[in-house]
């Protein structure tokens, strides 16, 4: 027999080890490679432990795929339905998804504080009125939502000594305690049902003609009883204020 490196594919391939050379042709005509097989080899031939022929196996593949083809109708109903169950009734796969998507909302509350001093835990709100802030359309209507930023603006150019950090304290409808600026923070008994829990908001920064804070990823998780929210902003220092713009900002989504 030659060598390796001799044989080309023109002369055929080798068999046997007797040198001899045959082409693919004769070799697939008359099964001398019993692995490769012959065309008239059964698809059945595929059965206990004896190696399988190329033939025989690809006919057993191509059988097995033509019986499963023949129960697709009964898989399959009209239009696409598929039967999940063994009732037979298609259900039909196709229609519509509707997907509501996460809205967010920005709602800012503003007011003028009165010049005077404020102890620790004192409400800071309208001078000389109702110190409630509304925090109007931050939610779709009566729905959960989730507060993920809170931003306190000050109309002052500089932090008044004894002023650090403030809380906000939040319900869903006006509480009912209706406290005015100045008064003591108290969670009355009339405030129960509607308190949703408070925010700690760092002490203001001090930028140039503004102090401003901002306090991110929170996510508190409340539940509305309408589009609004309404809060208490308390003092968590003592000093005594100027007359100056105050301005709460909450960010919120629903979910």
């Amino acid at each position: 027999m030659p060598d390796l490196y001799q044989v080309t594919l023109a002369d055929g391939i080798p068999v046997a080890g007797d040198g001899d050379a045959k082409t693919i042709n004769a070799l697939m005509e008359d099964g001398a490679l019993a692995t490769i097989g012959t065309k008239s080899d059964p698809a059945v031939s595929i059965t206990g432990d004896g190696p399988a022929s190329v033939v025989s196996l690809l006919k057993k593949i191509s059988e097995v795929l033509q019986s499963m083809r023949l129960d697709w109708p009964d898989s399959l109903g009209a239009g696409g339905g598929l039967k999940v169950d063994g009732s037979g009734a298609p259900l039909t796969v196709s229609g519509t998804i509707n997907t509501t998507l996460s809205t967010g909302a920005v709602s800012p509350a503003s007011f003028t504080c009165g010049a005077a001093l404020y102890e620790a835990n004192d409400v800071v709100g309208a001078g000389g009125g109702n110190a409630v802030m509304q925090f109007v359309a931050i939610a779709a209507g009566a729905a959960t939502i989730v507060i993920d930023s809170v931003s306190l603006s000050i109309a002052r150019s500089a932090i008044i000594s004894g002023e650090t950090t403030y809380r906000l304290h939040l319900y869903n409808v006006t509480p009912p305690s209706a406290l005015p600026d100045g008064a003591a923070f108290d969670l009355a008994v009339a405030d129960r049902a509607a308190y949703l829990g408070y925010i700690d908001i760092p002490t203001p920064v001090d930028m140039g003609s503004t102090l401003y804070v901002d306090k991110n990823a929170i996510g508190k998780v409340v539940k509305t009883a309408s589009q609004h929210l309404f809060g208490y902003l308390v003092t968590v220092g003592t000093f005594t204020a100027t007359a100056v713009a105050y301005k709460v900002t909450i960010g919120a989504r629903s979910v």
